[in-house]
């Protein structure tokens, strides 16, 4: 049973409504409690005085797997082979990268700095399980994903059809099939103009190919 008391650290825990306060903290089986029930002859006593102590960060954007990740590695390949720092059999797996970190090094340096939670907020549907991949090699953080349609060829067609209930349909199932959490739309329509024409859009301008704006896109 491992049990731990955490001493003198400022306290954050905005569910609790405690706001920066000096206090002890017990932790018993991997569970919160009161600093009474921690036995202190069998207890890890740490000194947190001077230290902010709160709930696990939560990221809800950071780009952290899928495709534009891997554009920069292939960009920055002197990034990975200067800043390697070696594994640690069997507890821990080599670092390398600073610009775009590999996925272990992703993993511990959220752990660092107090994170257990990420969101990964663009990966576009062909690519999502690649996304995934990398996703469960990224250690030690809580880790999810929002697809992309912002620029969907087919959620385009539907919207311009006013095919509503289709359009629905279609959502869900991208959800589903890919196993992300929910849909992200980033400049709407965008996609399409460059791929098109080499230039972006502003809220009320044709995406070209299609009688939509960015702005039809979004109220869909």
């Amino acid at each position: 049973m491992v049990q731990i008391l955490i001493k003198n650290g400022l306290v954050y825990d905005p569910l609790n409504s405690i706001n920066g306060e000096v206090m002890d903290l017990g932790v018993k089986n991997g569970k919160i409690v009161d600093p009474s029930e921690v036995n202190l002859n069998e207890a890890v006593v740490v000194d947190a005085s001077g230290k902010v102590v709160l709930p696990g960060g939560i990221d809800i954007h950071s780009h952290i797997a899928g495709p534009k990740v891997n554009v920069g590695r292939l960009i920055r390949p002197e990034d990975h082979y200067l800043t390697n720092i070696p594994h640690k059999p069997p507890f821990k797996r080599a670092e390398t990268g600073l610009t775009v970190p590999n996925v272990f090094r992703i993993g511990y340096d959220y752990a660092r700095m107090g994170y257990t939670f990420v969101a990964e907020p663009a990966t576009p549907p062909l690519k999502t399980r690649h996304t995934h991949e990398e996703l469960n090699a990224i250690p030690m953080i809580d880790k999810m994903a929002f697809v992309l349609v912002d620029s969907n060829w087919i959620v385009l067609d539907l919207i311009q059809e006013s095919r509503r209930d289709m359009l629905t349909a279609y959502l869900g199932w991208l959800l589903y099939a890919t196993k992300t959490y929910s849909l992200k739309i980033v400049d709407a329509g965008s996609d399409a103009a460059w791929m098109i024409k080499g230039e972006g859009l502003s809220l009320d301008d044709q995406v070209p190919g299609y009688n939509l704006t960015p702005k039809d896109i979004i109220k869909a």
